[in-house]
C-alpha cells in the first residue's frame, strides 16, 4: 500500500506538469518515459538547467550536491557569490559551480550535514535534498505531520533521524515525491529528471488572470453536505476543506483540515488533530467544536440544524443516529485541536469517505445566522468555508462566481477569481471556447473532442474513467417487477454500438457498477449478450409477448458518464422498440429530476455515477446497501450482507473479492443496466497550466496558472 501510493504521489505531481509547453528543438536522452519531461523543458527554456560541463542533460543521471545547488539557486533567483572563502573539500573558486554553493552556504541552505562537511561532487540523496528544499522554500519542517507522512514511504531505506522532519515537509508541501518506480528511498541518490521536477514546483509564480470554466447545469445547492450532483460539488471543492484530501490526481489520502490522525489498535477510535490557526471566509476559527458542529447536524436527524435529505450521509455510513446500521457510536471533542470519532465496528472505508466533497466543514456561524434551510441557496445566503477560493455571487443558471482567498491555510490559489459558468449545450460550449468566452470545459461532443486535437489553441486531458452511465428499474413497479423483463430490455440494447457513437474513442462499455480500473472490479463476469430475439422470448416468458408501453426518464444535461443523454435515450428507445416496447421519452429540469428520482416517482429512468473516493463501497453501498426509491427499491439481503461485511475488513484483497461475489449477485437480478464508463474529455485553452484531474471530477483549481 505505502508504495502504491508513493507512486501515485509522483503521478499527481508529473500531471500537475502536463499543460507545459514542449521545447521542439530539446533533445534529452536516457529518460524513461515521459514523467519529467514537461518540467525538464521548462527549466531548459529558462536556462536554469543549462550549462553543464559536459554540455548534455542526461535525465537518469545522478545530480552531484554542485548541480542540485545550481538548478535550486537559479530557479529562486538567488545569484552567484562571487567572492569568499571556502573549506569545502575537492573545490576551488574557478570551479564552475563555486559560486552556487557559495551562495547557497551563505544563505543558509546546505549547512548541517551529518558527517559536517559538503563535498560538492559528491552525489546527494534524496533525504539530503529534502532539507534542502525545505531550507530554500524557507518552510517550518517542526510543522510537518512527520510519522503520518513517513509511514507513507517506502520500506527499505530508513529516514535518518537528521533528516525526518525535512522528508516530512518536502512530502507533505508535495515539493518532493519519489522516483518513477513508486518508492521514495530515502538514501537513494536522486536523479537530473527529478531535481527538474523539485524544481519546477519550486518556481515562483505570479497571481493574475480569471478562470472560466464551461459546464452543462448549474449547481443545485452550495451545501456540500445536503447535495449529490457533481455541478454542486464543482462549486463546493473551491469553498471547503474535508478533514482529509485527495493527493493530486489519485484518490490517496493526505492530510487537510487535520494534519494528521491516529487510531486505536482495534480500529473503533480515530482522533484527528486539526490544524491551528484556520479560519473560515466570515473570520471565525476552524476548531473541534467547529467541526464537532458539523458532524453532530449530518448524523443526527433530531438535531435542529439537520433540515435537508444528507442523502451521502446515510449511505456513506449507513444510516443516522439511532439507526441499527450506522457504523457511528459517537462524536467527541477531545480538546480545542482534536477531534474523535468512535465507531461501532471497524469501518474500512472510513478516511476515503471523510475525503469525499460532502463532508467538507462549514462555518457553524453561518448556518446559523442563515438558517439551515436557507444555508448555501443563493448569493443572499452564500456559502461559507475555508477553502482557497472565497463565495462572490450566484446568478441561478447563469453563472457562479468565486474570488482568491489569500489567507488560505494550503497552497494558495494562483488566479484571481473562478467563474463557473452554464452553457447547457454541448456544441455551444466548444465554440465558446475556441472564441476564448470560457477557458476550460466539460461534457464535448466526440467530434467536437477530435476537432479540438487539431486546433492549436486548444489542449485535450482525459479523466480517468471512474464512472458509469445506468439505465435503472423501479423493482418493485410492474412490468420491471419481473425480473425476465429486465433481463429481456437488458439484451435488446445494443452498448456496444451507443458507446461508440455517443462517446467516441473515450468511452468503454460497462458491464458491471464498477470500472476497470478499480480493485474490486469482477474480470470474469460476461454481460448479457445483444440478442434481440432472445430478449423477445424472454418478454414472452413473462407474459409480454407483445411488449408493452412505459415512461422513459432521461437527464436534460449532459453529464461525464452520458455526455448526451437525449441521444443516448433515443437510441435505446429505439433498440427496445424493436421488441415491442415502446418508450414515451420524458425529461424535466435537472433540479426537479433529481428531486423526483430520489421520490420514486419514475419506473424507468437514466441516471449515472462518478466515484467520490476510489473506494467500491462507494459505488456499491451507496447504492445498494440502503434500499430506497431513489435507487429502484432493490433489497437484496444477501448483497446487503455482503456490502456490509467488506466495510468490516482492513484486508484490501478480502474486501476486494467480495465486492466481485456482489457484482454476480447484481448482474443475476439485473435491478439496472450498465451502459458505458467515460474517460471525460476535458478541453483548455493552450493558456491553462497546472491543471490536475482527479477521477472524482472534483478538482480544486488553485494549482492552475494562467499563462499571458
Amino acid at each position: 500500500m505505502r508504495k502504491v501510493l508513493v507512486s501515485a504521489l509522483i503521478a499527481c505531481l508529473v500531471f500537475s506538469l502536463a499543460a507545459i509547453p514542449m521545447t521542439a528543438a530539446t533533445s534529452l536522452s536516457d529518460i524513461a518515459g515521459h514523467w519529467a519531461e514537461k518540467s525538464i523543458n521548462t527549466l531548459l527554456e529558462k536556462n536554469y538547467v543549462s550549462g553543464y560541463p559536459d554540455g548534455t542533460f542526461k535525465p537518469d543521471n545522478p545530480v552531484t550536491r554542485a548541480e542540485f545547488l545550481k538548478i535550486l539557486t537559479s530557479v529562486l533567483n538567488i545569484s552567484p557569490a562571487t567572492g569568499g572563502t571556502s573549506e569545502f573539500s575537492d573545490v576551488s573558486p574557478e570551479d564552475w559551480f563555486f559560486g552556487y554553493v557559495v551562495a547557497a552556504v551563505e544563505k543558509g541552505i546546505v549547512s548541517g550535514y551529518p558527517d559536517g562537511t559538503f563535498k560538492p561532487n559528491n552525489p546527494i540523496t534524496r533525504q539530503e535534498a529534502a532539507k534542502i528544499v525545505v531550507k530554500a522554500k524557507g518552510l517550518d519542517e517542526t510543522e510537518a505531520a512527520v510519522d503520518f507522512t513517513l509511514s507513507m514511504l517506502s520500506d527499505g531505506d530508513q529516514v535518518a533521524e537528521w533528516a525526518r522532519p525535512f522528508v516530512a515537509c518536502a512530502v507533505e508541501e508535495e515539493i518532493m515525491m519519489g522516483d518513477p518506480s513508486g518508492a521514495f528511498r530515502p538514501n537513494a541518490q536522486i536523479t537530473r529528471a527529478e531535481t527538474a521536477t523539485i524544481g519546477f514546483r519550486m518556481l515562483p509564480v505570479e497571481v493574475a488572470g480569471t478562470f472560466i470554466f464551461g459546464r452543462g447545469a448549474d449547481s443545485v445547492k452550495l451545501d456540500p453536505a445536503d447535495v449529490t450532483d457533481g455541478e454542486s460539488a464543482r462549486a463546493t471543492v473551491q469553498i471547503y476543506d474535508t478533514l482529509v484530501m485527495f493527493k493530486g490526481e489519485t484518490t490517496l489520502i493526505k492530510p487537510g483540515l487535520a494534519k494528521s490522525w491516529t487510531v486505536s489498535s482495534d480500529n473503533l477510535t480515530w482522533d484527528f488533530h486539526l490544524r491551528k490557526g484556520v479560519k473560515f471566509h466570515d473570520g471565525t476559527d476552524l476548531n473541534a467544536e467547529a467541526v464537532l458542529f458539523n458532524f453532530e447536524r449530518w448524523w443526527d436527524k433530531d438535531n435542529p440544524y439537520h433540515k435537508g435529505t444528507f442523502e451521502y450521509w446515510e449511505s456513506m455510513f449507513n444510516g443516522f443516529k439511532g439507526d441499527e446500521g450506522c457504523v457511528i457510536e459517537k462524536f467527541e471533542v477531545v480538546d480545542e485541536y482534536t477531534f474523535r470519532i468512535v465507531l461501532k465496528q471497524p469501518f474500512a472505508p472510513l478516511l476515503s469517505n471523510l475525503a469525499m466533497f460532502c463532508f467538507a466543514i462549514a462555518s457553524p456561524e453561518a448556518i446559523k445566522s442563515q438558517g439551515p434551510e436557507n444555508y448555501g441557496t443563493s448569493t443572499e445566503y452564500p456559502p461559507v468555508g475555508t477553502g482557497p477560493f472565497k463565495f462572490v455571487e450566484w446568478v441561478k443558471d447563469d453563472r457562479i462566481v468565486l474570488e482568491r482567498n489569500p489567507d488560505y491555510w494550503g497552497e494558495k490559489a494562483k488566479i484571481e477569481k473562478v467563474i463557473l459558468k452554464v452553457i447547457p449545450d454541448n456544441s455551444a460550449r466548444y465554440l465558446a471556447l475556441k472564441s476564448g468566452e470560457i477557458m476550460g470545459m466539460e461534457g464535448a461532443n466526440p467530434d467536437d473532442v477530435k476537432a479540438a486535437k487539431a486546433e492549436p489553441g486548444i489542449q485535450v486531458l482525459l479523466r480517468p474513467a471512474m464512472n458509469v452511465g445506468t439505465v435503472i428499474f423501479n423493482v418493485t413497479a410492474s412490468p420491471f417487477d419481473k425480473v425476465e423483463v429486465r433481463k429481456a430490455i437488458a439484451m435488446a440494447i445494443n452498448k456496444p454500438a451507443i458507446v461508440e457513437a455517443f462517446y467516441g474513442e473515450t468511452g468503454l462499455v460497462a458491464n458491471q457498477f464498477l470500472p476497470p480500473s478499480l480493485w474490486g472490479y469482477n474480470d470474469k463476469l460476461e454481460d448479457y449478450p445483444y440478442d434481440p430475439e432472445g430478449a423477445k422470448a424472454l418478454l414472452a416468458s413473462a407474459g409480454y409477448a407483445d411488449g408493452f408501453e412505459t415512461d422513459f426518464w432521461y437527464m436534460p444535461n449532459p453529464r461525464p458518464y452520458f455526455p448526451d443523454p437525449k441521444g443516448i435515450a433515443e437510441a435505446i428507445a429505439a433498440d427496445l422498440a424493436k421488441i415491442g416496447v415502446r418508450c414515451n421519452l420524458k425529461t424535466e429540469d435537472w433540479t426537479t429530476y433529481l428531486a423526483d428520482r430520489r421520490e420514486g416517482k419514475f419506473n424507468l429512468w437514466m441516471l449515472g455515477w462518478t466515484g467520490d473516493n476510489g473506494d467500491p463501497d462507494n459505488f456499491l453501498f451507496f447504492h445498494y446497501g440502503v434500499p430506497r426509491p431513489g435507487e429502484g427499491n432493490y433489497n437484496n439481503p444477501e448483497l446487503i450482507k455482503i456490502l456490509s461485511d467488506a466495510q468490516k475488513v482492513v484486508n484490501q484483497a478480502e474486501r476486494a473479492e467480495l465486492y466481485k461475489k456482489a457484482a454476480e449477485i447484481i448482474h443475476e437480478d439485473c435491478p439496472r443496466l450498465f451502459i458505458g464508463h467515460n474517460q471525460v474529455p476535458l478541453l483548455f485553452s493552450t493558456k491553462v497550466t497546472g491543471y490536475v484531474v482527479n477521477p472524482t471530477s472534483t478538482e480544486i483549481y488553485n494549482t492552475i496558472v494562467l499563462l499571458p
